[in-house]
């Protein structure tokens, strides 16, 4: 199967239709990874297949739980997931994506150019530091995506929501044994979803959590 089919027929299993426009920007995504990858070590996984099935396909799986609200905030980006992948197939939303790595913002900044996205911000900085630049009490939807501690990851997310706003967690397949033994009481789980991604062995858990 080429990439291009790989990408469709992926995306097709989670709900989503790509149109020729948006299979380029894939593509083009895709080939500013390898070309970066060298310089500035933005991921481990560097064949061509992979890069679409483990970031890309697996940053899509969240897609169909953000239902409501625009504003969408994804801590700890790395190389742009889920937020970029979100962007280019959801261009509706209004994503920040936040790294702590000046580098890899720098690389974001680069795919965005390069894609004509204009529905994504780029923010180097730490999510606890109150002065990086990111607005508190703002954002419908705070994604992450398998970065750190549960407990360490919803104590970092808590302060961007709004009063309705959501966490989605893109945890690995052990996600509902670390929300059970977490569990905590001024959140609420709203639901829990576990899904092998397309062309995969690999379970991704989501959770969806909201303020009580």
């Amino acid at each position: 199967m080429n990439l291009e089919n790989l990408l469709v027929k992926g995306s097709s299993e989670l709900g989503i239709t790509l149109n020729s426009r948006k299979i380029q920007k894939f593509l083009s995504y895709q080939e500013l990874i390898k070309k970066w990858n060298s310089k500035i070590n933005l991921t481990s996984v560097t064949d061509d297949s992979e890069i679409i099935v483990k970031h890309f396909l697996d940053s899509l799986t969240v897609s169909e739980l953000i239902t409501d609200g625009p504003n969408i905030l994804d801590i700890g980006t790395g190389a742009g997931f889920p937020g970029v992948p979100i962007a280019i197939v959801r261009e509706s939303l209004n994503i920040t994506v936040l790294d702590s790595r000046e580098k890899r913002i720098f690389f974001i900044n680069e795919v965005l150019r390069e894609l004509d996205l204009s529905n994504v911000k780029t923010v180097s900085g730490r999510a606890e530091d109150s002065n990086n630049g990111v607005p508190r009490i703002n954002f419908d939807y705070v994604l992450t995506r398998a970065v750190g501690d549960i407990k360490e990851v919803i104590n970092l997310s808590v302060p961007y929501l709004n009063e309705k706003g959501k966490i989605i967690l893109m945890r690995g397949k052990e996600g509902k044994i670390e929300w059970e033994r977490f569990k905590n009481n001024n959140l609420k789980l709203l639901h829990l979803r576990e899904i092998i991604v397309p062309e995969s062995n690999f379970m991704r858990v989501l959770l969806v959590l909201s303020q009580k």
